[in-house]
């Protein structure tokens, strides 16, 4: 069983929507939404994510529909 922990992100134009989860509980947590203009991410939030949780995997959704 492995003990990775995974940061999800949910691309968007205005905003893109980020969760954590936890490979060996097989659940995840709604981390809160970044801010974005014209699909381009604030960054310094992003990076604020990043450091806190230091993930093992990062997954980006793909926006089929926009």
């Amino acid at each position: 069983m492995s003990h990775r922990t995974i940061m999800a992100f949910d691309y968007g134009t205005k905003s893109i929507g980020s969760a954590i989860g936890q490979e060996i509980t097989g659940s995840a947590s709604p981390l809160g939404s970044i801010k974005a203009n014209d699909g381009i991410p604030h960054w310094d939030s992003l990076a604020s994510y990043l450091k806190e949780w230091q993930p093992d995997l990062i997954v980006v959704g793909l926006p089929l529909n926009m």
